[in-house]
């Protein structure tokens, strides 16, 4: 049913969060350009401190209201941080690419942003990653265990199901469908159906032969320390350090789909 909702844009008026990228000038002024051109239906909000870095007329402070959209303007690394917020919320997110690649995106910046065309897009329901580190955590892409100093290899304890195993080597990967097609495709891992209810784990240079990427499909998957008191085992998720940890990790596939906005070919 979410493969074939359309983008909601004949609402009138919309309630948009807008999470940017504006680390150099250059993207400061991608990002203003993208504002000005959104449909002037759309009311649309930011963290105060972007706001004070735009001084754009259409940005307001966020109101801690709730909100019909999530839009992240730069390349996927944003709309991989603006994720989560899309995915706790339950509403779409449209990713406007003002970045190098924008893979997730569904529009360009340069585009005519002031009347989007809802016969152009689709929901596409994108299952991600739940892990617990402190408290439950979204990831779109993967969850990467790798060793603190990176130097050094990591050695976990993988318990999938009545099957565990004990693991040596630089890392291990855990991506959705969606990050199938990213880290994990590059080591040789098979990439999935984007809209899969399944994830795969990918081992990263493990010191034994044997041990090769696997789709899970239905099971839960918990991550050992192995010896935690000498070399410390760290957490990456969607190009973000978590550092360090010494409990069980948990990871299983998200309960529902994050609302993903592409583009209808």
């Amino acid at each position: 049913m979410l493969n074939s909702f359309l983008f909601p844009m004949k609402i009138k008026a919309m309630r948009a969060f807008l999470f940017l990228n504006t680390n150099t000038e250059q993207k400061k002024e991608k990002c203003r350009k993208a504002i000005d051109s959104l449909p002037s239906s759309f009311e649309l909000f930011a963290r105060d401190f972007i706001v004070s870095q735009l001084d754009s007329p259409r940005l307001k402070v966020e109101d801690g209201g709730n909100y019909d959209l999530i839009i992240s303007i730069g390349g996927d690394g944003t709309l991989l941080s603006a994720s989560s917020m899309a995915y706790e919320m339950d509403v779409p997110i449209l990713g406007i690419n003002a970045g190098h690649r924008g893979k997730l995106c569904a529009i360009h910046y340069d585009d005519d942003l002031s009347v989007l065309d809802p016969d152009k897009f689709k929901i596409s329901p994108r299952f991600g990653l739940i892990f617990n580190k402190n408290n439950p955590r979204f990831a779109l892409n993967d969850v990467v265990f790798v060793s603190e100093t990176r130097a050094r290899s990591v050695k976990l304890t993988i318990h999938l199901g009545d099957k565990v195993v004990d693991f040596q080597g630089d890392g291990l990967i855990v991506a959705s469908p969606t990050g199938s097609t990213a880290y994990s495709a590059s080591l040789g891992g098979p990439i999935l159906e984007e809209e899969a209810h399944c994830f795969v784990i990918t081992p990263i240079a493990p010191i034994d032969a044997f041990i090769h990427p696997e789709v899970v499909i239905n099971r839960k998957l918990v991550i050992s320390p192995r010896h935690p008191g000498k070399t410390r085992s760290a957490i990456c998720y969607d190009g973000k350090d978590l550092g360090s940890f010494s409990e069980d990790i948990e990871v299983c596939l998200s309960d529902r789909p994050l609302k993903l906005v592409t583009r209808i070919h």
